[in-house]
């Protein structure tokens, strides 16, 4: 009946529950059976070891019924698929199992290649962020003379000598 579960569609709505109704209907069961074994002494029955052994199995199917249903019902605008996944699945695997894409062969030094290529558009990506962070400091930046001025701080560095004030600089 655990297997059962398997060839049940994901849209049926009844894939979890049939898993967790065996495992009910086997706890049950084990507990009719135990009530009407005679107690013995420290050793466990074979048959208790055998339910036991079921009940894992089904629990085990259960699970992984649960983890079927989590990655059918994702979609691409709620989750992102990990790069590590993306690698794994679309490339490697592929060149394990020598396949190949209609139009494009995949070979190891393609591969190799296409993540050389992403770790330079990550280090590209990144220092124009860092170039952005810097300009977006300097757009903020206004000459003193623009602003409106209450009164003057003689020592505020907007304020200092041309000769002393060298960007912070020690020449």
């Amino acid at each position: 009946m655990a297997v059962l579960g398997f060839t049940l569609p994901p849209d049926s709505g009844e894939k979890l529950s049939l898993g967790v109704t065996v495992l009910l209907s086997l706890t049950v069961f084990q507990q009719t059976v135990s009530e009407s074994m005679p107690i013995t002494s420290l050793q466990i029955p074979l048959l208790g070891t055998y339910f036991n052994c079921i009940m894992f199995m089904v629990a085990s199917s259960v699970v992984t019924t649960i983890m079927i249903l989590n990655y059918h019902h994702r979609l691409a605008d709620t989750h992102e698929m990990p790069e590590w996944v993306r690698v794994l699945f679309l490339q490697w695997i592929p060149w394990l199992l020598r396949m190949s894409r209609p139009g494009e062969k995949i070979t190891r030094k393609t591969i190799m290649m296409q993540n050389k290529m992403k770790e330079l558009d990550l280090k590209e990506k990144s220092s124009k962020s860092l170039l952005a962070n810097v300009l977006d400091m300097d757009d903020d930046f206004r000459p003193s003379s623009t602003l409106p001025h209450s009164h003057v701080h003689p020592h505020h560095p907007s304020h200092a000598h041309p000769q002393q004030n060298n960007g912070g600089f020690i020449r």
